[in-house]
């Protein structure tokens, strides 16, 4: 059952091969999130064993999964509840089971978690590199996640708001994670414009 691609597998895999086909424009706007789809159409371009390529690839990000869950388990709490939190990622079966099928959501769960852990580093610095590649991180989500785009918002808000910094540096820090943001989107934009 999991080699066959169903419902929404299908569509990416319908999609994917449509990028191939007629190349990385297309002739429509995107109707849903299009990163997984361009993945999909690269891996099946590039591999011999196509899908079942990406599907090794989420495989092999699902199994470090437990690791950044343990590691942000240990920044947020403490060591214990890091790992514990590691360890019941690695036993729960939802993550085991969608890490074979050919959908986005191991890899939205692997880079989400990720993301909240590289959120929590970028915040300790004051590198203005940082927010400008952690803007172009959350940019890259949206495309594979779209209601991630409530995050830009927020984060804005929280780095004007509570970062221990002077009103100037707050305010440029949120100005570049914006820029880092709207540079990852603009492709998506311009294609559905034109």
């Amino acid at each position: 059952m999991l080699t066959t691609p169903l419902l929404d597998a299908q569509y990416y895999l319908t999609w994917a091969e449509q990028i191939i086909r007629e190349g990385p424009i297309g002739k429509t706007a995107f109707a849903a999130e299009p990163l997984y789809a361009y993945i999909l159409a690269i891996v099946l371009k590039l591999f011999p064993w196509g899908q079942n390529t990406l599907i090794g690839i989420q495989v092999v990000l699902g199994s470090i999964l437990p690791i950044v869950v343990l590691k942000l388990g240990h920044k947020l709490f403490n060591r214990k509840v890091g790992i514990l939190a590691g360890v019941v990622t690695a036993v729960y079966g939802p993550f085991v089971f969608y890490d074979f099928l050919l959908l986005k959501t191991s890899l939205e769960t692997f880079f989400l978690i990720l993301f909240v852990l590289l959120l929590l580093n970028v915040m300790e610095s004051v590198r203005k590199p940082w927010y400008f590649l952690m803007g172009i991180y959350v940019g890259l989500l949206a495309a594979l996640k779209g209601n991630t785009l409530i995050l830009v918002p927020l984060i804005i808000f929280y780095i004007l708001r509570f970062l221990p910094r002077d009103k100037a540096t707050k305010t440029i820090l949120s100005a570049v994670f914006a820029a880092g943001f709207l540079l990852a989107i603009l492709p998506m934009t311009l294609h559905n414009w034109l």
